[in-house]
C-alpha cells in the first residue's frame, strides 16, 4: 500500500483529522474491502476489461466505483457489464 497524497494531520483543525487521502493498494487488501470512515480513496489498476469486471465481481459491496480509462471508450464496455 502506498499514500499517493494527504495521509497528514490537518494542523488547522488541531491535528484532530486527517487530510483527503488517496490510496494505491492491491484490490486484495483490507482498505479496498473494507469501508473506511473518512475521505480516503483506494485506488488499485486492472489489466484488461475482463479483469476489471472480474476485480469488481469478486467484491460484495461496492459503496462508491470508477471506472477511469486512457480511452475514454475503453471504460464503456466494462461499466456495462457490471451490475451495481
Amino acid at each position: 500500500m502506498t499514500i499517493a497524497s494527504g495521509g497528514q494531520p490537518n494542523a488547522e483543525l488541531g491535528g484532530l483529522f486527517v487530510r483527503p487521502t488517496v490510496v494505491l493498494a492491491d484490490p486484495d487488501s483490507t482498505i479496498v474491502r473494507e469501508e473506511v470512515l473518512g475521505l480516503v480513496l483506494a485506488a488499485y489498476t486492472f489489466t484488461d476489461e475482463d479483469d476489471a469486471v472480474r476485480l469488481r465481481a469478486d467484491f460484495l459491496v461496492a459503496l462508491c466505483a470508477d471506472i477511469v480509462a486512457k480511452r475514454s471508450a475503453a471504460g464503456g464496455g466494462p461499466a456495462t457489464a457490471l451490475r451495481w
